[in-house]
């Protein structure tokens, strides 16, 4: 498990440019409920992105502490996959599910803490496996680390995940960036839903 140790201000957090971006392109697609799973300290920021464009989110966190710390929100469960799971097999309740587990050793944010694809806990494959089981699913955005373009390793990990989702449908990959000089933050993976 990766939990952060940190105090919340200093805990990794989604960037509020890609939090809006994140919203505006699910606003896009006609989403009107999310579920965002390992959200922990993000979630006042996404809520903020997601309200804006009229979207309801929904949150998740293994880590008790961050609904404690934002009881103004709406939580479910405390395992990402079991949460998912719960709310996916309850009927279309559901437009969209993000799955973003913390991408930095002890959730830091740091560039030198940064995760491979492999190393990321809860596993990519996993949820590919979760995504693969349902006999039905929403539209799925999956969040991975900057670096996942980056070497030749990273990008042989991305290659072999993005084939991962090919099997399920056709997905569309964003590099959310940032910034005057459009810092890749993070790369995400939205998957049809089927």
């Amino acid at each position: 498990m990766n939990l952060s140790a940190l105090p919340i201000e200093d805990t990794a957090s989604t960037h509020p440019e890609v939090a809006h971006a994140r919203a505006l392109h699910a606003h896009h697609c006609g989403v009107k409920t999310v579920l965002e799973l390992c959200v922990g300290p993000s979630a006042p920021v996404l809520h903020e992105a997601y309200r804006q464009v009229g979207i309801s989110p929904l949150f998740n966190d293994i880590d008790p502490r961050w609904s404690a710390s934002f009881p103004e929100y709406q939580w479910v469960g405390r395992d990402c996959f079991a949460a998912a799971h719960f709310c996916l097999r309850a009927g279309p309740l559901l437009d969209l599910v993000v799955f973003a587990p913390p991408l930095s050793a002890g959730c830091t944010g740091t560039r030198e803490d940064s995760l491979m694809i492999e190393e990321v806990v809860p596993s990519y494959w996993a949820w590919l496996r979760l995504l693969a089981d349902l006999p039905a699913r929403p539209l799925t955005c999956t969040v991975l680390p900057a670096r996942s373009l980056s070497t030749r390793h990273d990008k042989a990990q991305f290659y072999a995940l993005r084939e991962g989702f090919y099997k399920l449908g056709p997905p569309e990959v964003i590099e959310r960036t940032v910034g005057a000089r459009q810092i890749r933050k993070y790369v995400e993976i939205w998957l049809p839903p089927g």
